[in-house]
């Protein structure tokens, strides 16, 4: 794609096959998964038809397994409106103050492994792969086989709040805010094309922006890639004690806000070959 071509989201969407990388955010997969709803809509195909690999941080990891899975788009948001939050996280029956955070992060795999439908990594239908901080090494790894679900709540073990998650090669924990904000770090591979959709979840993400460009992608990728950047902002909080309400009521809105950026322009991003949509709930 030229970088003065005056494409709009929609016709980008529709050229041809993409990556898909998914940024974190503390309980935004009922936003993302609205988002992607919209992004599927545009499409002359099923959303899973067109995703090459997909990747995740932190929340974002969540939505990416399912889609990797191979689950409709328009699954997730029933999926979503139906969780409960001591799915989420049950500090009473799920407990992890004796290994350093509020819950344990049991029940959540559990919920995510009876939801998914795929055990182990290469179960999945589409290529994915998790990031997550490895606490022994302090770095930050790319989990991309075993047990799918417990590499998801690796991904999301927020310090505090969970306990960190031991996994076959170490003890992890999510620094994604930090560290991969956009969850493009564990990407597995960029079709021919090198496109790659950068779904971000802006109000949960304020450094977004100079991390979704081509320059900052893992070297293993290549230096063709052409990045854009989704950001969706001005869609409602979630909260895990409120999932059910409020996640409903933000993936409405990431819908609406897709749905209106479809036949906008792409702005041209920070660098060639990097282009930037702002997608906002209409007023």
């Amino acid at each position: 794609m030229a970088a003065d071509a005056p494409q709009t989201l929609r016709e980008w969407l529709r050229e041809g096959s993409f990556s898909l990388a998914l940024s974190q955010g503390f309980c935004c997969f009922p936003a993302l998964a609205g988002a992607l709803l919209a992004i599927e809509e545009a499409l002359d195909v099923p959303l899973r038809r067109k995703v090459h690999a997909v990747s995740g941080s932190s929340g974002g990891a969540i939505v990416a397994a399912f889609v990797a899975a191979g689950h409709s788009v328009r699954s997730l948001g029933p999926r979503v409106s139906a969780l409960s939050p001591n799915e989420l996280m049950d500090p009473i029956g799920d407990s992890g103050l004796l290994r350093g955070g509020l819950c344990a992060g049991a029940k959540t795999k559990r919920a995510l492994s009876e939801n998914l439908g795929a055990n182990d990594f290469s179960d999945l239908r589409i290529d994915f792969a998790a990031s997550a901080l490895r606490l022994d090494r302090l770095r930050l790894e790319r989990v991309d086989s075993g047990d799918c679900s417990a590499a998801v709540v690796a991904s999301c073990a927020v310090p505090g709040l969970f306990a960190p998650q031991r996994l076959p090669s170490g003890l992890y924990a999510d620094f994604a805010v930090l560290l991969d904000p956009c969850g493009e770090f564990a990407l597995p591979s960029l079709p021919p094309s090198g496109r790659l959709l950068s779904l971000v979840a802006g109000d949960w993400n304020p450094r977004c922006w100079a991390e979704a460009s081509p320059s900052r992608l893992p070297r293993r990728l290549g230096g063709d890639a052409v990045v854009v950047s989704l950001r969706v902002s001005g869609v409602s909080r979630v909260w895990p004690w409120a999932i059910r309400r409020l996640g409903a009521r933000a993936h409405r809105e990431s819908y609406l806000a897709v749905h209106a950026a479809l036949d906008r322009p792409l702005d041209a991003g920070r660098e060639p070959r990097h282009f930037r949509v702002e997608a906002v709930p209409p007023s």
